[in-house]
């Protein structure tokens, strides 16, 4: 409510505005209070009133290309730290489909190469897991500090940490599952049931990558429009979905509100 409110308080702080306030006030004293134009009063105060309009758009206009050149100096710290973020999911996802590509070989004799691969995937998505997480934060950091020039992306950043949340915890979940799961099975000779939950696990996590990297997709989409259309006039698009069980970035907060956190999001 408070961010709204101050919106529409720098709106109607724009030239334009006072200018059109002035011409009513002009208008309201011609028609109702009978002052002519040519009124000593009137060209005084058509005086006036044009010095500080030129004094105040001066200074309107320094602002707004003020503000336009710090918003424009946070999405050059942003955007570098959301696609980082973004690119670590990429590793994990193949990761995953490895390990998905193993377990669904189990119960036929497996190369060496396989089999010492599978030992070692525990150890290598930790890396990834860790190094996503660096990213995660990093992103949080730069998000942070710049928040007060995008007051408008708040829900979405909300909408953003509260998702990543949740798929970093499924993510986490899976290590652990797939370090039990190598533990008892360093040679997947048999489709044991171990296997096979896991590989049901690791379809659901790779769907819920997909779905993280176009949330962060969604999020530099509206940093974009937010930094940039003052400079350049215009609007990208946002990411539409072709089935409405799927959610982008700007429905989130309320799917959230509403706990309903296992609708798909893919497009």
């Amino acid at each position: 409510m408070r961010n709204k409110l101050g919106e529409a308080l720098t709106h109607l702080k724009h030239p334009g505005y006072l200018l059109a306030g002035f011409v009513l006030a002009v208008v309201f004293a011609r028609l109702k209070l009978g002052v002519p134009l040519g009124h000593p009063a009137l060209t005084t105060a058509a005086l006036i009133f044009g010095w500080f309009m030129a004094f105040y758009t001066a200074n309107w206009n320094q602002r707004e290309a003020a503000l336009n050149r710090l918003r424009y100096e946070a999405y050059g710290k942003i955007e570098p730290a959301l696609t980082a973020a973004k690119l670590s999911l990429s590793p994990i996802h193949q990761t995953i489909r490895v390990i998905e590509h193993v377990a669904n070989k189990a119960g036929k004799q497996l190369p060496l190469h396989l089999v010492t691969d599978w030992q070692f995937r525990p150890a290598v998505l930790g890396k990834q897991l860790d190094l996503c997480g660096e990213r995660w934060v990093e992103l949080l950091s730069a998000l942070e500090s710049q928040q007060i020039l995008f007051l408008d992306l708040l829900p979405l950043r909300r909408a953003l940490t509260i998702e990543w949340n949740r798929v970093n915890k499924r993510l986490y979940s899976f290590h652990s599952n797939l370090m039990a799961t190598v533990a008892n099975d360093p040679n997947p000779a048999i489709l044991s049931a171990d296997l096979k939950a896991l590989v049901k696990e690791a379809e659901e996590i790779n769907s819920l990558i997909w779905d993280m990297a176009s949330y962060f997709y969604d999020y530099g989409l509206d940093l974009q429009n937010e930094a940039l259309e003052p400079i350049v006039g215009c609007r990208m698009p946002k990411r539409q979905t072709t089935d409405p069980k799927y959610l982008t970035l700007d429905q989130l907060p309320n799917d959230h509100q509403n706990e309903k956190i296992n609708v798909g999001t893919s497009p």
